[in-house]
């Protein structure tokens, strides 16, 4: 299971760094196979932690720090709320359904229709939702990539922004699941070794990532969006 599982680690941080998205998603559908669902987000939150931690140091000089200081001041409203008032009233179904309308408009909306264009300040309400789908969905690439699908950001720079704001949403992952009591320690061997691979995979990716053409880059980050865009709807329903 350690040896499988490190192996799509190494997979899908190739995925993430090379597309921008959807290999936490993956990630976390294979890690179901194998572990408790109870534990699977914990993990992979550590896992993923790292992950982030690579692709930002490698991409550092492509970060817009101000979106980032903003967003971050949300992150620990959300995970707070979710803590002490939703933990025992989200219902993972609508959350999943909800997302999935959000990233529909995104994809799908007429030019007639206003895209979505934050100031900083609102980057703070983007970190709280953030904060609380870290700790009920697991994944929040899905819902951070609709902030960044902008012509006026590079390849670079998407990748970049994405990851850091998913590095401070993992982040904010390890002290929450502490406080409710999730042991790290009896799963160090294979947080330890996802982990170590996923930065191998994220070094890979990056170079597949500067090889790819601009257009093309967009239309594999939509395609990899709608093809989450489908998962989520299939979870929402199951």
């Amino acid at each position: 299971m350690i040896i499988t599982l490190s192996f799509l680690s190494f997979l899908t941080a190739i995925v993430s760094a090379a597309t921008g998205m959807a290999g936490g998603v993956l990630l976390l559908s294979a890690m179901s196979l194998f572990i408790p669902f109870y534990q699977i987000i914990p993990i992979h939150g550590a896992v993923q932690l790292t992950s982030n931690c690579s692709r930002s140091y490698y991409l550092r000089h492509k970060i817009d720090y101000s979106k980032l200081f903003f967003y971050s001041l949300g992150l620990p409203l959300g995970a707070s709320i979710t803590i002490y008032i939703l933990q025992s009233y989200i219902n993972e179904t609508i959350a999943f359904f909800l997302l999935s309308l959000l990233i529909f408009y995104v994809l799908f909306k007429p030019k007639k229709l206003p895209s979505i264009k934050l100031n900083l300040f609102s980057w703070v309400l983007v970190g709280l939702i953030t904060g609380i789908l870290a700790l009920t969905v697991g994944s929040v690439g899905p819902f951070l990539s609709v902030f960044f699908i902008n012509d006026k950001l590079s390849k670079e720079q998407i990748v970049a922004n994405k990851s850091s704001m998913q590095l401070m949403a993992h982040l904010i992952k390890v002290p929450s699941f502490l406080y409710l009591g999730f042991n790290y320690l009896e799963h160090w061997k294979l947080i330890l070794l996802m982990a170590l691979f996923s930065v191998a995979g994220n070094k890979f990716g990056l170079i597949v990532l500067r090889k790819i053409n601009e257009k093309k880059f967009r239309v594999i980050f939509k395609m990899v969006l709608f093809a989450a865009l489908i998962r989520l709807l299939y979870k929402a329903m199951s």
